[in-house]
């Protein structure tokens, strides 16, 4: 729909668009979570370091970091904390379900 204005400008009325409450966001962006990302995650929320989270799935610390700037920028994270503490609410536990160190 458009609404005409003075001097022959047109408006458009912006189309409709779904908007999510932050747990529905933060439900999606878990569901978007490859299975590593997920394990890295989860070892992250229970505050595990980089190293920890290596040696506990037997990945290097550059694969580390890999899958979890991709979780962090599924769940539009800041940081690594804010990931975290992004994840924590959810249910780490939940998350976790699936996998056991």
């Amino acid at each position: 729909m458009s609404m005409n204005l003075a001097h022959g400008a047109v408006a458009s009325r912006p189309a409709l668009s779904l908007v999510m409450t932050p747990q529905a966001e933060r439900s999606n962006a878990a569901a978007s979570l490859t299975p590593r990302e997920r394990q890295c995650v989860i070892l992250l929320a229970h505050g595990a370091t980089d190293e920890e989270i290596a040696s506990a799935l037997s990945i290097s610390h550059a694969t580390v970091r890999f899958h979890l700037d991709g979780a962090r920028r599924k769940f539009t994270a800041r940081s690594r904390a804010h990931l975290a503490t992004t994840v924590w609410p959810i249910g780490a536990k939940e998350i976790s379900a699936s996998f056991r160190c």
